[in-house]
């Protein structure tokens, strides 16, 4: 319960950076048509934005643009916003959150920021609320006009689903003779879907789903790692080896591949890391006891040959050009291949160091276990990643009497080399 409660107060902690300022290169056309390029503060928000902060450079003040105050946002690397005039429905099309008594709400029309998903023949459009999302659809410079999809309750716990939209699909490519079987398909088994409507809208403007500017970051990079971790161990209970025994904590290799996932690939502040990594030990311990007629050593060897398997979430607290610096919290779970543990007890002949006797006790550990993770790193633009993991205090059992308590603390350089990010 110790360690659930330290693994909610570290992510706990974490909260505070999700409202912390992200000021990312970008350029803005205020409502005189002026192109202002600086930086824009862009957040970790699952809505469309309805204002920016921006400011000229990094040591200038900052102004709020509300919709009204400007016509695009331009994020470098990132999505591009744009000002309409549009008409959008007003009801819900998430059956989870439908009543059977809500009323029919009748559309409205409002000034908002869409985001542009592609342009093209025809220009894809989004828009997100606390209401749902809304996907818009124009030819040329024609406004932009909301893409249908209703649902609506019926007895028994039904509900029926209006696909209007993939009518406005098919009559787009159409227009531009693109209407054949392929297309046919596409559109009939659409889902009201970023993807299903972009592939679409791609295919009609003979383009791809990569000019959608919200995936010029990958959702996921691939990592591998090489470095070093070093673990202390302590003991505790009736053993002698509970004194200050003479103790050599070997550094050994640590080798590791991983995987980053992001919230918001455009934004790129939150993420989520599992990696895959070696677990070695080789320790040993040394305690020296006498008596009248014997003396005694005793020689405690902990070798595990293993694995560990982490989750953790990651926040980038600090970013420039050059370096982006970032910590988290989690938790790790290790298993052990194969160990070699032994106590080996030598007696001697008191005084004279005569070795009288050498018995070994080979003893059992425990072979899987959890541990809370506390991480931090620094990420290079060159795709290279310096990461630091501690694994607090953990006491692991053994078939034998003395317990115990083990700490991890590994150095890692990782290099992503798939999904490298721009920004």
């Amino acid at each position: 319960m110790k360690r659930l409660f330290a693994l909610i107060l570290s992510c706990s902690s974490l909260i505070p950076a999700f409202s912390q300022k992200n000021f990312v290169k970008a350029l803005v056309v205020n409502q005189a048509g002026d192109t202002l390029r600086g930086l824009i503060d862009y957040r970790e928000r699952s809505l469309t934005p309805t204002f920016f902060d921006f400011k000229m450079n990094e040591n200038s003040a900052s102004k709020r643009f509300s919709t009204r105050d400007i016509r695009t946002v331009e994020i470098e690397d990132g999505e591009i916003f744009q000002r309409f005039v549009v008409t959008i429905t007003m009801d819900i099309n998430d059956p989870t959150r439908i009543k059977p008594n809500d009323p029919i709400l009748p559309p409205k029309t409002d000034t908002l920021l869409l985001e542009v998903i592609q342009r093209g023949t025809f220009n894809l459009y989004a828009y997100k609320d606390q209401i749902k999302t809304r996907f818009f659809l124009a030819h040329g410079n024609a406004n932009p006009e909301e893409l249908i999809y209703r649902v609506t309750p019926r007895p028994g716990s039904q509900f029926n689903k209006f696909h209007a939209f993939r009518n406005e699909l098919a009559n787009a490519a159409k227009r531009e003779n693109k209407y054949d079987v392929k297309m046919n398909r596409l559109v009939q088994f659409a889902d009201y879907k970023r993807d299903d409507i972009l592939k679409i809208i791609a295919l009609i403007n003979g383009s791809d789903t990569k000019k959608d500017k919200s995936k010029v970051n990958p959702m996921a990079s691939i990592y591998v790692g090489i470095g070093a971790m070093r673990t202390a161990q302590h003991f505790s209970g009736p053993t002698v080896f509970t004194q200050d025994p003479k103790s050599t904590f070997r550094i050994l290799p640590n080798i590791s591949i991983g995987a980053d996932l992001y919230t918001k690939p455009s934004v790129g502040r939150l993420f989520f890391r599992v990696d895959l990594s070696s677990f070695l030990v080789n320790n040993d311990f040394q305690v020296q006891t006498y008596s009248v007629f014997r003396d005694y050593d005793y020689r405690y060897n902990f070798k595990v040959l293993g694995a560990k398997l982490g989750a953790a979430v990651m926040y980038h607290f600090y970013r420039s050009e050059t370096i982006k610096l970032y910590a988290g919290a989690g938790f790790h779970v290790v298993h052990a291949f194969k160990e070699e543990s032994e106590i080996t007890e030598t007696s001697y002949v008191h005084d004279t160091k005569t070795v009288e006797q050498i018995q070994k006790y080979p003893f059992d550990v425990e072979t899987s276990w959890a541990n809370v993770s506390i991480s931090a790193g620094a990420r290079f633009a060159d795709g290279f990643d310096v990461a630091v993991t501690f694994l607090p205090k953990r006491t692991i059992t053994t078939s034998i009497n003395p317990t115990n308590d083990i700490q991890t603390l590994a150095l890692t350089v990782n290099y992503t080399f798939a999904g490298k990010r721009k920004n």
